[in-house]
């Protein structure tokens, strides 16, 4: 009887879903934050209207409900989401990478924002206006990219996990 820590690693890769599987988890989530950015740029642009309130609002909510819950999904899909403790050393590896990457991301779009105001607007800081509309999408975009890009790489680059029962039939 065998007391090692393979317990928790195998149970962990037989909850991984195949690659397919991630990749469908990953385009939905890139679908749902395309489309709750759009609806909060619109919601931006009708701000204080009606349709902004009874329709728009509670739309965008239920998006980022349904974008929350496909994210947990394809959290648990990639590993993601597993305490890093019962990861194992290749498993930790790619953790680590995807999140160096979406840090490398995320900066990457701070960065542009940036570079897009000091051009359009020049380096005088009494010349910088940025709309209002767009504060909140941009911000949005930049958050959920910092939140989703690690698990995206993971789903798009991890191979599929080799079951036990496949071991054994080798």
């Amino acid at each position: 009887m065998s007391f090692s820590n393979d317990a928790p690693t195998s149970r962990i890769a037989r909850l991984r879903a195949s690659r397919g599987r991630r990749r469908v988890y990953a385009v939905l989530v890139v679908l749902a934050m395309l489309a709750a950015t759009v609806l909060l740029g619109v919601i931006n642009f009708r701000s204080g209207t009606t349709l902004a309130l009874a329709v728009l609002l509670p739309a965008f909510l239920v998006l980022v409900v349904v974008g929350m819950v496909i994210s947990t999904q394809l959290g648990r899909a990639t590993g993601a989401n597993h305490r890093y403790r019962n990861l194992d050393e290749r498993q930790r590896f790619e953790l680590d990478r995807a999140t160096r990457i979406g840090h490398h991301v995320t900066a990457g779009l701070m960065l542009a924002v940036f570079l897009v105001l000091a051009v359009l607007e020049g380096p005088s800081p009494e010349s910088v206006s940025f709309p209002e509309e767009l504060f909140m999408p941009v911000l949005w975009v930049i958050l959920m990219a910092h939140t989703s890009v690690p698990a995206l790489y993971l789903a798009w680059t991890q191979p599929d996990e080799v079951s036990d029962d496949e071991d054994e039939q080798v």
